[in-house]
């Protein structure tokens, strides 16, 4: 079935120390038939390794948001790789490490948000 060959088509990410191990669906063109997409996800990812090597939190680097970035930048890998570096840099400059404990494990419910 075809739950099953996703299922099984799944890679490990490395956990960074922060968050958990992603299971990366490696074809993902199969889930979503758009075979661009899922090569541009690829190809940002790897666009993204030497940030990646550095020790981000591997949850940064997960599908959803790799996908966000080339929507917002019109699947130009390179603009997304660019605002995903910019992000990063934010992050660091926020000091978002340390205030992930704050919020993580939390309820994200209409009355989480004061």
């Amino acid at each position: 079935s075809s739950s099953h060959l996703h299922r099984a088509a799944t890679r490990r990410l490395p956990n960074s120390g922060i968050g958990h191990h992603f299971a990366i669906p490696v074809s993902m063109e199969l889930r979503d038939g758009n075979m661009a997409a899922a090569r541009a996800r690829r190809e940002l990812l790897q666009e993204l390794q030497k940030e990646r090597a550095v020790g981000f939190a591997a949850h940064l680097f997960g599908e959803p948001r790799l996908e966000r970035f080339l929507q917002g930048n019109e699947g130009s890998v390179a603009e997304a790789a660019a605002h995903f570096r910019r992000m990063l840099a934010w992050r660091e400059e926020a000091k978002m490490v340390e205030r992930r404990p704050m919020v993580e494990g939390k309820s994200w419910g209409p009355d989480a948000v004061p």
